[in-house]
């Protein structure tokens, strides 16, 4: 009987490593060896480049990407965007901004988009996502 490969979580800042060195030519076989996952792994990592690459584009600090391992769509799509506009407006003019700030523009947000969520309460747990 064939012995099950352990489950290896790779965060987002290795898989755009990973893309790089394929970029530069470094085969799969020797890339998944050093990240200790499979090849078909790897494979899967450069057919989803663009999903990869769009995600850690929106990443605003690099502690972001070595925490992210998963590039999980949100549920609100719509008001993510918009609060990350106003997020990225917000700290041009250089002002302060702290999560019980975001957690209350997500709630206005929501109230304005058409097909907010009436159950949308931007607990900790959100903000934490």
């Amino acid at each position: 009987m064939a012995t099950k490969r352990k489950n290896v979580v790779v965060t987002m800042e290795k898989k755009m490593e990973a893309l790089t060195r394929m970029d530069k030519g470094e085969s799969l076989k020797n890339i998944a060896a050093e990240f200790g996952v499979g090849t078909s792994t790897v494979s899967d990592w450069k057919k989803n480049r663009q999903h990869i690459e769009n995600f850690c584009f929106k990443m605003i600090s690099k502690d972001s990407l070595n925490d992210r391992c998963k590039a999980k769509k949100a549920k609100l799509d719509t008001l993510d965007d918009k609060l990350f506009t106003w997020f990225c407006a917000e700290r041009e003019r250089g002002l302060p901004i702290s999560g019980p700030i975001i957690q209350q523009k997500a709630l206005s947000l929501n109230k304005q988009l058409p097909n907010g969520d009436p159950n949308f309460t931007a607990s900790q747990g959100w903000l934490d996502r």
